[in-house]
């Protein structure tokens, strides 16, 4: 809702993405799980919502791709892509991040008062990038699936609908 707020944007939706190549080699939930997991974290949260797109797709899937696919089917609507301060500082190593910069607006989230930073040749090519400030929040996914291995509660670290799904399914439990 930060983001939403400090950004005036009329919504905001989550987009797992379909085959995370940068994470590859690391434990992830499918992407059908990751897609229903975000689903039932913001059912019933208003201006919130989830893309499947990426999901949808087959194959390794990359932003620049999925921003003209989005562009093509919504071509009055201006996007901003929202980033966490650790993609943001290695951007240059996305596929066609220069396109990206021109398909959208970027955003990158400070979390707990980090600097945000571009690197120098992003931001030579880049006009600028808003920023979202949230409040101190000591979470990641990282850690969340780390709990889960060791057997440690995830209780207030994710909704309790998404813990109970993750229960279901036993999700994470070796990394």
């Amino acid at each position: 809702m930060a983001a939403r707020q400090q950004l005036t944007l009329t919504r905001v939706d989550l987009m797992p993405a379909g085959l995370p190549w940068q994470k590859a080699g690391h434990l992830l939930a499918s992407p059908t799980d990751r897609l229903e997991m975000c689903r039932i974290a913001v059912e019933k949260i208003d201006g919130l919502g989830v893309e499947s797109c990426e999901i949808d797709r087959l194959g390794n899937t990359y932003t620049v791709d999925t921003l003209k696919a989005l562009i093509a089917q919504h071509p009055d609507t201006l996007y901003t892509l929202i980033i966490g301060a650790d993609q943001a500082n290695r951007f240059d190593t996305w596929h066609d991040w220069q396109t990206v910069l021109r398909l959208c607006r970027l955003a990158v989230v400070a979390r707990n008062g980090e600097a945000v930073s571009l690197p120098k040749l992003v931001q030579n090519a880049c006009e600028g990038f808003d920023t979202i400030d949230l409040p101190p929040l000591n979470l990641s996914s990282s850690a969340i699936r780390a709990n889960i291995t060791t057997g440690k509660s995830i209780q207030n670290q994710v909704p309790e609908a998404v813990e109970r799904y993750i229960v279901k399914h036993s999700l994470y439990k070796t990394l």
